[in-house]
């Protein structure tokens, strides 16, 4: 695909609409996800970075001069200008390549080609239309999966226990959240939030308050995936508010603990936090 014209693609298990930057890295994705959908490949198999880059040679949608192709394939692969093209195994090398980009004084374009080949990665589910494959059937089902692949990633299956509910069967009343963590004498309930919903997280703070019942030590943590139309995240500080208001007025600052994030922050929390004990352990001290 050496000529590339946006108003011509037609991807019928993609969805690029959330695709904001329209430089060269972006077309090298979306001329990626063209093959990938003309081969009938796996679109959620895991792929080295060879194996994208074989897919996308230099030529494509116009890229033929060496240092520019280079560097395009690594913003690509980057979280520069807020990409989330994939989710890889090695959670460090987004973040890494992204420094490398912004880097403007003695950039290796080909970094990537040097050290990371081998370096595997999947196609970033929200890219992935609803139905297609098996996924989950709205946004924020995909968002769930992303924290959790993301979570897996860094710290290794079986640590997140799942979805909890809780029930009051007299009242007929109940409320859960996405994901819960059970370590020691701590039990840490996780929302992933993909709205604009801060009302909504009150209402669920307020409703674990009544019916959770856990004899462990409860922290509530919402991670919002939410961005506004020109990709901007989620303030957290909008939901904190809301919490602190009914923890102080309802609760007397006794409710359940609470910790707010956007997608970034507790991607960066994480990162900081490399193991599963200094995680849970700072996010009881916040």
């Amino acid at each position: 695909m050496n000529n590339f014209d946006w108003g011509k693609i037609d991807l019928n298990l993609f969805n690029i609409d959330k695709i904001e930057n329209k430089v060269n890295a972006d077309k090298l994705f979306i001329s990626f996800l063209l093959v990938i959908e003309r081969n009938k490949a796996n679109i959620r198999k895991e792929f080295t970075i060879e194996e994208i880059v074989n897919l996308i040679p230099k030529g494509t949608a116009g890229i033929n001069n060496y240092s520019t192709y280079g560097f395009s394939i690594m913003s690509m692969f980057s979280n520069q200008k807020d990409r989330d093209y994939f989710i890889f195994a090695n959670s460090n090398l987004q973040d890494e390549f992204a420094a490398i980009c912004n880097n403007n004084h003695d950039r290796d374009n080909y970094y990537w080609k040097k050290y990371c080949l081998n370096e595997k990665v999947k196609i970033n589910p929200e890219y992935i239309k609803v139905g297609v494959d098996d996924m989950e059937k709205s946004v924020a089902g995909t968002n769930e999966k992303i924290f959790a692949s993301f979570f897996n990633d860094k710290y290794g299956e079986g640590i997140l226990k799942g979805k909890c509910v809780y029930k009051d069967d007299e009242e007929n009343v109940s409320i859960s959240v996405d994901n819960s963590i059970d370590f020691q004498n701590k039990k840490v309930l996780v929302e992933v939030d993909s709205g604009n919903e801060a009302k909504l997280i009150v209402g669920q703070y307020v409703l674990l308050n009544l019916l959770c019942n856990e004899d462990k030590d409860v922290l509530f943590v919402v991670v919002h995936y939410y961005k506004d139309k020109k990709g901007n995240p989620y303030n957290p500080e909008r939901t904190i508010s809301n919490l602190k208001l009914i923890n102080k007025k309802i609760y007397a600052n006794n409710g359940i603990k609470f910790k707010v994030f956007n997608k970034g922050g507790f991607e960066k929390f994480c990162k900081d936090n490399k193991s599963i004990n200094s995680l849970i352990k700072k996010l009881y001290e916040l």
